[in-house]
């Protein structure tokens, strides 16, 4: 048995619901491990087109199962299912917490330089710049 017996397509949704709810329980509870199985199941029930009928549940599993992964030090995995979430989202506020995620998973591979841009991309892809005399870009990484 298993996900392959679930043949209903709204069981299938309530079931990525349901996962959804019982990660991000597990996700306040710190069971990091836990959380990024219940979220990667609740993907598992999902395909491609449930991105046009059921965006936010999809958003919500992959940016969630993405944190879990952080913190689970899986940075493949992290990086892979961040691609899904940028070539999927709708608007550059739906690609923030993926993004924010990628940046913290840049830093904590000690990429200063490669989480910044990340950071700047975001402000710039939400209509926001960072005044030219504030700070040297470049010098940013020796001040963090």
């Amino acid at each position: 048995f298993g996900i392959s017996s679930i043949q209903s397509k709204d069981q299938k949704i309530f079931l990525s619901m349901l996962n959804l709810r019982a990660g991000q329980k597990a996700m306040s509870l710190s069971t990091f491990s836990s959380s990024a199985s219940y979220f990667a199941t609740g993907i598992k029930l999902l395909n491609r087109e449930d991105w046009e009928h059921n965006y936010d549940l999809c958003l919500h599993l992959h940016n969630y199962y993405a944190d879990a992964e952080y913190c689970n030090g899986k940075f493949h995995e992290v990086e892979r299912v961040i691609e899904v979430v940028l070539a999927e989202a709708k608007s550059g506020s739906d690609k923030y917490r993926a993004n924010f995620t990628l940046a913290k998973m840049l830093a904590a591979q000690n990429k200063i330089h490669e989480a910044m841009e990340i950071g700047y991309k975001v402000v710039f892809d939400m209509g926001q710049h960072l005044p030219s005399g504030l700070v040297d870009k470049s010098s940013l990484p020796e001040h963090i």
